[in-house]
């Protein structure tokens, strides 16, 4: 099987610790060809019998699971060396089906089995299972040991069905099995992540009061600036009431009254009010950045659920794999870098250890320029794309300077997504006309091989169905293409999350305790004393990495480096600090409070 004389099916049940490490139930495994069943009872017990080690560290065997870091931890909690082959069924039903899904479909285990027809238990049956493994009732789990492994064995059963379905196997060859055990080894190297290390009673203190602190946040926001107009009776009302709610008709007559025109929504046809809409009509309108950060943190906290565990650490899924590209699309909720850089500061090393931050300076621009084999383009990435860009526009060298992070940035993520001149013009608050004579020097004058690279890219894509695979093997079929922007950066975000994986992999393997990873960096941990020879390692791994993807360095810095007692600095505007302080405030008010009643 995938080349293998052996191979082995098996799936785990256990509950989470306090610590977010797994406290082992039971294992069931089915080793193929010759169909042994095993049902190992776990509980209590702090080793795997020797038989079935022996079974899983076998010459030419194949591990198989089904979203492989779950079976990863319960092996490590139980002292067990790691298998050397992996494939995670999970992350190659995902592959086979990689645009041809629909945005919301999603891809549990049963949700595979009934995409190929085969027989799989009822959603409500496994719920019932995994809510009965969570609470670990020692007593009621003794008392439902059979069931508990009868649930074991039925996802130990489908997953070597859905390997043997025909269908599936036909989907499966597609792919080189090292592309496969690739995937799988970036799944085991997700596994070794280790967390990030936060303010765990400031943390916990946000996600207790995080919805009166939205309303005393919103109330003073609107307090300050004072949004509103009058309505049609001539009655002046607030944008936001007292409750916090938010009156679109005030809104839109605010806008009107400040002569500030925004987009309009095609279904409902009121005018938009999302943040990123507000952010691209900022520059030309900064009376709109107070409102688009209230609204922002507004949004995440009553979203907000960043985890932390009883070690001080927050670990959250990192859902790989989730965009058609292939990167990691984790919730923007639990995800501390997905988060307003404000709530960065919370990221804090324990006494005795340090944390670094490295990430590749405009990784998608390195990889365009190396695919496109544009010589130009890279020059200009070597000496910072964003002014460069700028200076080739007709900027000079002190403007470019002092517009790179106001205009050079967002024109560079524009232009790369294909963003056209109405679109980019308000961001840049520069004349349409500008932003077509920007756009059309960027495109066939300055950087002509990138964009015939990214045409020729969309055009193929558009002419025929055809699967497009990244250098590692990441397939995306492009038979619904929806967007020919979506394609036109398909090419560059693939190509890093296949360079994040082969980064993240290497670093664990090498023994780097990685933190997380976010986009394009690395935060990582060590022991204060041994900071600096994890740094060059990363770097030179980070490095390594460029020079066998596409054959050259990106440009790696470590943005920073985070002793105890001190937090991560996110760099924040004078604002953006002031709002952070404003939270903390509010925080302490309500804690206050509440200490104070109980």
């Amino acid at each position: 099987m995938f080349g293998f004389s052996r191979a082995n099916f098996f799936d785990t049940e256990f509950a989470i610790e306090t610590d977010d490490s797994p406290r082992p139930i039971c294992l069931v495994l089915r080793a193929w060809p010759d169909h042994l069943l095993y049902r190992i009872w776990l509980l209590g017990q702090r080793r795997l019998p020797a038989e079935l080690s022996k079974l899983l560290h076998s010459p030419d065997t194949v591990c198989i699971a089904y979203n492989i870091p779950a079976e990863i931890s319960v092996l490590l909690k139980l002292g067990e060396p790691l298998p050397a082959h992996w494939i995670d069924l999970f992350a190659e039903y995902r592959a086979v089906t990689n645009g041809r899904r629909q945005p919301k479909e999603r891809t549990r285990l049963i949700d595979a089995l009934a995409h190929y027809g085969e027989f799989s238990i009822d959603a409500e049956e496994k719920e019932y299972w995994q809510e009965m493994a969570m609470r670990c009732d020692p007593v009621e789990l003794e008392a439902n040991r059979k069931g508990m492994l009868d649930y074991c064995q039925s996802d130990t059963d489908g997953l070597t069905a859905l390997a043997e379905n025909p269908r599936m196997q036909a989907d499966l060859t597609k792919f080189h099995r090292d592309e496969m055990l690739f995937r799988g080894r970036s799944m085991v190297a997700r596994a070794r992540v280790v967390g990030v290390p936060v303010n765990a009673p400031l943390l916990r203190k946000i996600t207790r009061h995080r919805l009166a602190a939205r309303l005393a946040i919103t109330q003073r926001a609107q307090t300050t600036h004072g949004w509103g107009a009058h309505n049609e009776a001539g009655v002046w009302c607030p944008l936001f009431d007292a409750a916090g709610g938010w009156n679109q008709d005030i809104y839109e007559r605010w806008l009107k009254g400040q002569n500030i025109k925004l987009p309009r929504s095609r279904k409902s046809g009121q005018i938009k009010r999302k943040v990123d809409v507000l952010s691209d009509f900022e520059i030309k309108h900064p009376e709109l950045t107070p409102l688009r950060r209230t609204v922002h943190l507004r949004q995440l906290l009553q979203n907000f659920r960043v985890p932390v565990n009883g070690a001080g650490r927050s670990l959250w899924f990192a859902n790989p794999f989730g965009s058609i590209t292939g990167r990691d699309q984790p919730s923007s909720a639990e995800n501390l870098f997905g988060l307003p850089k404000m709530f960065r500061q919370m990221i804090q090393p324990a006494e005795g250890n340090s944390l670094a931050y490295l990430d590749v300076s405009a990784e998608e621009v390195w990889i365009l320029a190396r695919a496109s084999r544009s010589t130009a383009m890279e020059a200009a990435y070597r000496q910072d794309i964003y002014t460069q860009s700028l200076r080739k526009a007709g900027w000079s060298s002190e403007a470019a300077a002092a517009d790179r992070n106001k205009r050079g940035k967002p024109f560079i993520l524009a232009v790369g997504y294909g963003q056209g001149s109405h679109g980019l013009a308000p961001r840049l608050d520069i004349p349409e006309d500008a932003a077509a004579e920007l756009i059309w020097r960027h495109r066939y004058r300055n950087f002509p091989e990138a964009n015939q690279y990214q045409r020729a890219i969309v055009a193929g894509a558009q002419r025929r169905r055809k699967t497009y695979f990244t250098p590692l093997g990441w397939p995306y079929w492009t038979g619904n293409l929806r967007s020919a922007r979506s394609m036109m950066n398909f090419p560059m975000q693939s190509g890093g999350s296949d360079y994040m994986r082969v980064v993240l992999i290497a670093s664990t393997e090498a023994g780097l305790r990685v933190c997380c990873c976010a986009h394009d960096g690395f935060l990582i941990e060590a022991r204060t004393p041994e900071l600096e020879d994890a740094i060059r390692t990363m770097q030179l791994i980070m490095e390594a990495a460029g020079i066998a993807l596409y054959g050259s360095t990106p440009i790696v810095r470590c943005e920073q480096r985070i002793h105890h007692p001190h937090s991560f600095d996110p760099g924040l505007s004078p604002e953006e600090q002031k709002t952070w302080n404003t939270i903390l405030r509010v925080i302490d008010e309500l804690e206050a409070q509440s200490t104070q009643a109980a």
